[in-house]
């Protein structure tokens, strides 16, 4: 039997990965980990768009409260740019959203097990 917790992830991850797709597109997932006490889960999700000729890279980190099944900070962590002159590279989109990402899975203490 699943305990609450697991539900309230499966169930935002469900959700998220829905919300995310687009055409055209695939999205990776890395799972980051989740606090000590097991209240907050975070995982990162990010391909490459095909928008025209660009193919720009993006990023979405999703940082749950497991006991609400709620976005920590109301959103998750979004990184694209969906215009025809996009430059922003997958590295660069992943990057930049682990920056902001950072302080937050800090507050938290997210991380892998190890």
């Amino acid at each position: 039997m699943k305990s609450r917790c697991e539900v309230a992830v499966l169930a935002a991850v469900l959700l998220t990965v829905a919300s995310a797709a687009r055409a055209g597109d695939a999205a990776a997932r890395r799972i980051i980990g989740f606090s000590p006490d097991g209240n907050y889960f975070a995982f990162e999700q990010y391909g490459t768009l095909d928008v025209g000729v660009s193919d720009s890279g993006w990023s979405e980190i999703d940082i749950i409260d497991t006991r609400t099944a709620e976005f920590v900070g109301g959103k998750p962590i979004h990184i694209v740019d969906e215009s025809e002159e996009a430059t922003l590279t997958l590295e660069q989109a992943r990057a930049q959203a682990a920056a902001q990402a950072a302080p937050l899975l800090a507050r938290y203490a997210i991380a892998p097990r190890g």
